[in-house]
């Protein structure tokens, strides 16, 4: 039996039973999947099986039936009853405002000459960063 024709297998004995829809090959290869992904096979030995290439590939036939779905929410429900969720953190400022005018310190060179010169000697970063609102920060 060559290619096309089992290619035309599935569509050809669908049309012959009556069926709606018309089935393909791929469909056989979906249902199988979906069946043997609910009944807890492993991916590995669903993707021996269906031939397919990836992990990702099988998370479209992971379906959730509406019971898992009803079980699912009992088990949040009773988590939430045994075990309360915890309570957000108290909101902090991230930065304090500085208690004190902040200088900078100028690196020096092994020979104790200051690096970026004189004209930056003595730089009040408070005046830099006067602007800069601390409230934002409370938000």
């Amino acid at each position: 039996m060559g290619r096309d024709a089992l290619s035309k297998f599935i569509p050809t004995l669908s049309k012959k039973a009556e069926l709606s829809p018309i089935y393909t090959n791929h469909s056989v290869r979906v249902t199988g999947t979906s069946i043997l992904s609910q009944n807890n096979f492993a991916n590995a030995q669903i993707m021996s099986v269906t031939g397919h290439k990836s992990v990702s590939s099988l998370t479209t036939y992971q379906k959730v039936t509406d019971r898992e779905k009803q079980a699912m929410g009992s088990a949040i429900q009773k988590s939430t009853v045994e075990q309360p969720a915890l309570p957000a953190p108290a909101l902090q400022v991230a930065l304090p405002a500085p208690q004190s005018r902040v200088l900078a310190a100028l690196p020096t060179c092994s020979d104790n000459s200051n690096i970026a010169g004189s004209h930056l000697e003595g730089l009040d970063l408070n005046d830099i960063f006067s602007d800069f609102d601390i409230a934002l920060l409370s938000v």
